[in-house]
């Protein structure tokens, strides 16, 4: 038979024992949470968060915020999570609708389950019309010109059109003339617009636009004018000849020295055989043509023909057929000839060019036309033209081998100086105006 005092020492400890298992196996509980209240709201986000004040016995493992256009969100709703453990967290909550009431909660989860804290509710804010700068006017010409525009608020909605819009009446909307532009990828603000089809010499109204689901609205009202086309003005103390193309064109000619020459930019579309030349539209890589070409200056004959003749690349120029029955393309000895006798290359230029500022982009320096040559800036044709009313280029026959290819010399005039500057390197496929001179 055992002592009594063992068996009851016994019974003690098995029970400490029961007791401390039970304590060791306790049920977890679910995590104890608090919302913050909701802070920095916006018609599309807003900021809220919480406290974890315990983890209910086991380790929380995810806790954020939930929320819902309707009570008592939870984490099937939206979410965003935060982070795992307790303490407090702040949370920008996304892609909100504006001016719409919601209503927030904070949650917590661990093994048990997904405790949440206390409801919230906020109101999104109103949507605006949005805030759009009109960018200004540049590369205006004759019937084209670039603008812009820059978006510092989208009013809390979608920008779902941009763009400049234009006008000759104060004022334009988007129920003028208007284009429709994405953002720049160097800027998710800003937008470029190009504008065609202006009228040469018009004033016109512009107004950047932005629209969201409000409507539309304006950025500051800016006035431009397109560059006219303007007649040659030819020196009116000078007599001057004529001479007719095989297609009927009459130009004034004018006696420089012992030479006469054009006084206008060819403009025929025929040899003077009667044969066609070539005629080519639109960019069609004309810088590396290897045929004879000509072309407009924007392709539009209508406007530009009879102010900046025609431009004709080197090939045709060769054929030696272009200019009219006793006329040739001028060669280096030609060139030199008016040169010299108009002084020298430093000054021969202003005495070239058309006087004033009508055709010629300001200041025109020392332009006087004395020579009655009547220069006009009609610019070059790469792929694209290049330089209209800053200066002006003309093909000579003379040929040049170097570096192991074949250049031709041109003759340029330039706005800003009163020289005329030869260029012994012209690439053949570059189109460039004509000036004859008679045999």
């Amino acid at each position: 038979m055992k002592a009594p005092g063992k068996v009851y020492g016994f019974l003690l400890f098995s029970l400490l024992l029961i007791l401390n298992n039970s304590s060791c196996n306790k049920t977890p509980e679910l995590p104890a949470v608090i919302t913050s209240e909701v802070t920095d709201i916006t018609q599309t986000y807003a900021s809220s968060g919480g406290t974890v004040l315990n983890d209910g016995g086991t380790e929380v493992t995810d806790s954020g915020v939930c929320w819902s256009t309707s009570e008592n969100p939870i984490i099937s709703d939206s979410k965003a999570s935060c982070c795992a453990g307790t303490g407090s967290f702040i949370i920008r909550i996304k892609q909100l609708s504006a001016d719409t009431r919601y209503y927030v909660r904070a949650y917590a989860t661990n093994s048990a389950g997904t405790g949440y804290g206390n409801q919230v509710t906020f109101m999104t804010g109103e949507i605006t019309l949005p805030g759009v700068i009109t960018t200004s006017v540049t590369g205006i010409d004759l019937t084209t010109a670039s603008a812009g525009g820059y978006i510092f608020n989208n009013g809390g909605g979608h920008i779902s059109a941009k763009g400049v819009c234009w006008g000759k009446s104060e004022n334009p909307t988007v129920d003028d003339f208007k284009t429709n532009d994405e953002f720049l990828s160097w800027s998710p603000e800003r937008f470029s617009s190009i504008l065609n089809g202006l009228t040469p010499g018009s004033k016109y109204y512009l107004r950047a636009y932005a629209s969201n689901e409000l409507g539309t609205s304006y950025g500051t009202q800016i006035s431009f004018t397109t560059l006219s086309v303007n007649p040659p003005t030819f020196n009116p103390d000078k007599t001057y000849g004529t001479v007719t193309d095989i297609d009927g064109n009459i130009y004034k000619t004018i006696q420089i020295g012992i030479l006469i020459w054009m006084a206008e930019n060819l403009r025929t579309t025929k040899y003077n055989d009667g044969s066609s030349i070539p005629l080519v539209t639109g960019d069609n890589n004309w810088v590396n043509r290897s045929s004879a070409a000509m072309c407009w200056f924007n392709d539009d004959p209508g406007i530009y023909k009879d102010i900046y003749g025609g431009y004709y690349n080197i090939y045709a120029v060769n054929t030696k057929k272009l200019c009219p029955a006793g006329w040739h393309v001028p060669d280096k000895t030609d060139w030199s000839q008016m040169i010299s006798y108009l002084g020298n290359e430093v000054s021969a230029g202003g005495k070239m060019k058309e006087s004033g500022t009508l055709n010629w982009m300001s200041p025109n320096y020392g332009a006087t036309n004395e020579s009655g040559y009547t220069g006009l800036p009609a610019g070059c044709r790469r792929d694209k033209f290049l330089q209209r009313g800053i200066s002006a280029y003309w093909w000579s026959a003379t040929s040049n081998y170097i570096y192991s290819g074949t250049y031709y010399d041109s003759y340029v005039l330039d706005y800003r100086y009163k020289s005329i500057s030869v260029v012994i390197m012209t690439y053949s496929g570059s189109g460039l105006n004509i000036r004859c001179v008679k045999d």
